[in-house]
Order: structure tokens, then sequence, then C-alpha cells
């Protein structure tokens, strides 16, 4: 007992949390369980022992309730896995605390929302990503952000910051931040952010107008493509998925621009290949995305709806997830698929934010948002 208890006065270690689960499971000592605890959660620089020992204490039959504060802390740690982590824990051995916790931020979303925005100014990476994933679960009230979110994109690639969390952020807040439209232009000419800055443009709608002549050129644009002799089509369906975030950004923007509904309209109609190669090239969304910037459009009769729920379950659930919520409202009958993905994995960020967009509502009673807006602690 004393040499255990000596492992567990050195500190955040695999050794530590080993000797503190060896002293739970011989004596029921609370004390080495919470100790090393609260030493692996005081030290952001060293999460992957958290991390461990949380997945240790999940896998107890019983563990004691003094640690629950503990993992109250853990759900502000600035690494997203930890978070995670605890929650998954009290889900575990108090779900009843964890549903008054998320109660409670979800009543407190106003204060939240303030201080996710305060907290994307930091010049921490760590800290902006935090609070870009925060304010995608807000949506247009989360327009104040647009500034900051815009020059996170434009910041050195070297920063720390994976852009596509900005990206997605701003492209949730919708036609009201379409005054931020002139910064993202020149991002345009990046192939890099291409896709990304065209989702946000379409989410913005009319408003990003601005956006249109740089757009056009870019649908006219005729790409280098790297050719393949023995398979003709797969250079042409390449340069479909090239163009096709510009086209439905441009039909979003301008829905009589001819040449990109008309590009649309040849990306849902696109020929599958007949061997393997080209089927695993394939990517059905790639299409489902062109049929549903149409139909959003009142240009395209055939819901492509059934088609969009059929990949919830899928490999490419995260994405069918987004379109979901892309489509807002009128998605209705996936909440089903989607709640089911979200009991078996309550921490899947996609499903959770396309049942909000889709039924605040019924994202409501489910406890949505969440433990998705808490402000962590900074780094």
């Amino acid at each position: 007992m004393p040499a255990l208890w000596a492992v567990v006065e050195k500190g955040e270690s695999r050794y530590s949390s080993d000797a503190a689960i060896a002293l739970w499971h011989i004596g029921r000592d609370t004390n080495a369980l919470c100790q090393c605890l609260s030493k692996c959660l005081s030290n952001h620089q060293l999460p992957n022992w958290s991390f461990y020992l949380l997945g240790r204490i999940k896998g107890l039959r019983s563990a004691p309730p003094s640690i629950v504060p503990l993992l109250e802390q853990a759900l502000r740690h600035p690494q997203p896995g930890i978070r995670s982590a605890a929650a998954a824990v009290l889900q575990k051995m108090a779900p009843d605390e964890l549903r008054r916790i998320e109660d409670d931020l979800n009543r407190r979303q106003d204060e939240l929302l303030q201080a996710n925005i305060s907290l994307l100014q930091s010049t921490n990476a760590w800290d902006c990503a935090n609070a870009a994933r925060a304010l995608e679960f807000f949506g247009p009230r989360a327009v104040a952000a647009a500034p900051r979110l815009v020059e996170i994109l434009k910041a050195e690639p070297g920063w720390g910051m994976d852009k596509s969390t900005a990206a997605r952020a701003l492209k949730l807040l919708g036609s009201n931040a379409g005054v931020v439209t002139p910064g993202l232009i020149d991002l345009l000419q990046s192939n890099s952010i291409n896709g990304q800055v065209c989702e946000i443009l379409a989410n913005f709608g009319p408003p990003a107008s601005a956006a249109v002549p740089k757009l056009q050129a870019l649908l006219a644009t005729n790409f280098v493509m790297k050719p393949f002799p023995d398979e003709p089509g797969r250079k042409y369906r390449q340069e479909i998925i090239r163009r096709l975030p510009v086209a439905r950004a441009l039909a979003s923007i301008n829905p009589h621009d001819t040449n990109a509904i008309a590009f649309l309209r040849e990306a849902v109609t696109a020929k599958r290949g007949p061997n393997r190669l080209r089927r695993m090239e394939e990517d059905p969304l790639q299409t489902l995305s062109a049929a549903v910037t149409l139909w959003k459009l009142g240009l395209e009769t055939n819901s492509p709806l059934d088609k969009v729920i059929a990949n919830v379950e899928g490999d490419k659930a995260e994405r069918a997830s987004d379109l979901l919520g892309e489509i807002g409202p009128a998605a209705k009958p996936a909440l089903p698929a989607l709640e089911k993905r979200l009991k078996a994995n309550p921490f899947d960020r996609h499903a959770a934010l396309a049942i909000v967009q889709i039924d605040p509502q019924e994202a409501n009673r489910i406890g949505l948002p969440g433990l998705f807006i808490l402000c962590p602690d900074r780094y």
C-alpha cells in the first residue's frame, strides 16, 4: 500500500493512474483517485494522462461520489477530448447530475454566447478553436463573431488552429454575416480553402453578392487536372468535384445564374464508373449536395432527403448530418436517424448540430445544445 501511494504522489503519469486504480480496488481508497485525477487535470500540457485515467475510471463497476466535482471540473478542460471523456464518465455514474448541468447551460445561453465570443479573441489557437466549436451551435445569434472568424481564416498557416473549425462557425452565421463577404473574396484565390469559403458564401446567400464576379470567374476556370488515359471519365469527375462548391455558392447567391444551375444539373446526372477504382473515387454526397441546392431553390422536384438520410448510418455520416442541417426544418423526417446516432454517441457534434438546425424545440427536449456550448477554461 505505501509503495502504491508513493507512485500516486509522484504526479501525472500512467503509473500513478494505475496505482490509484489499484488502491481503489484494494481498499476503496477515494483519496488516491481524487488526488491523482486532480493532479492530472491541473496540468493542461499533459492531457494524455487525464484521458487515460478517465478511461480507467469509466471502466470501474462503481466509483466514489466524491469524484463528481472533479469530473465537473474536467468538463471545462481546454482539451475537447478530456471534456468528452469526463462527460462519458458522468453519463455512466451520475446521469441525473449530467442532465442538470446540461439544463443549466441551456438556460445560460446568452451568457455563454458572450463568453465564447470573448474567448475567440484569445491569441491562443486552442482557445479560439474551443470558442469556434461552441459558436457553431449559436448560429446567427453569434454574428458579432464574424469579423474575428474572418481574421482567423486569413491568419498564416503556421498559427496552429485548424481553419476548418472557424470556417464552419462562420458558415452557420447565415445571411446576417454577409457584410464580411469582401474579406472572404481574397481567400477564393487559395485552392486549399476555396471549398470552405464557397460553403460560407452559399450560406450567406444574396447578401454575399459582392463575391459573384469572382465565383463566376472560378466556375469558368479550366483547372489543370492530372490525366488518366485508361479512365477518361475520371478526369471529368474530378473537374466536377473541384468546381461544385463554386457552383453551389453562385446558385445560392444568385438563383438566376444559368451557368451555375447548368453545372449543378450536370453534377446531379453524372454517371458512376463501372470498375472498383471509380466507385471508390465516387462520392454520393457530392451529387446529393448539388441536388439539395437545386431542391432548396425550387429547381428540383424530386426530394433528395431520403438519399441523404440513408447516408447517416454509413461511413459518410458526418457529411450527411451536415447536409441535413443545411436543409433545415424540411429535414424533420431525418430526426429519428440523427437521434439514434446521437444516442449511440452523445458527443457526435455533427448529429447534434443538425438536430439544433432542423428543430430547436426537439433539440431542447433532448438537452441540446448543452455541453456543446460550454465555455472551457483558457490555456
